[in-house]
């Protein structure tokens, strides 16, 4: 069985953004590949036993790469199209929705750390290329439709 659908979206407000619109926006196929989870530890010695101990945990904030191309109808539509995805992950916090066909994953996110590629190839097809750095909360809502 292969894959159907794919969105990615963000809520701005109440209002969401879909980032794979393939008209102004497109997420590059290794965006969530990895995830990885660190853990905040409480450890304690003793000066009479071997070794340390756990004594509290809890998850530490995941961090997720998102990349996405952006497209524009001419330079000014292209810059636009831009300012308006930077803004939507600049702000302090916010709902990242993932889909894969039924499965939808959504994340609490905090203010994205990201950087701009306009290479050559990219700029003369009013295309530039966005990757994100996005904080957010270890646990997610899952929310599945049948």
């Amino acid at each position: 069985m292969s894959l159907d659908f794919v969105s990615v979206r963000i809520q701005d407000g109440r209002q969401w953004t879909e980032l794979n619109d393939e008209i102004k926006y497109k997420v590059e196929g290794s965006s969530f590949n990895d995830s990885a989870v660190t853990w905040r530890r409480t450890l304690v010695e003793s000066p009479w036993i071997s070794g340390r101990f756990m004594v509290h945990a809890v998850k530490d904030v995941v961090e997720e790469q998102l990349t996405i191309y952006v497209y524009g109808q001419d330079h000014v539509d292209l810059q636009d199209n831009i300012d308006n995805a930077i803004a939507r992950f600049s702000q302090f916090s916010y709902i990242l929705e993932f889909t894969l066909d039924e499965n939808r994953l959504q994340f609490s996110c905090e203010t994205a750390d990201y950087s701009v590629t306009r290479t050559r190839e990219l700029i003369h097809n009013q295309m530039a290329m966005i990757n994100f750095r996005i904080p957010r909360i270890p646990e997610y809502d899952r929310l599945v439709d049948y």
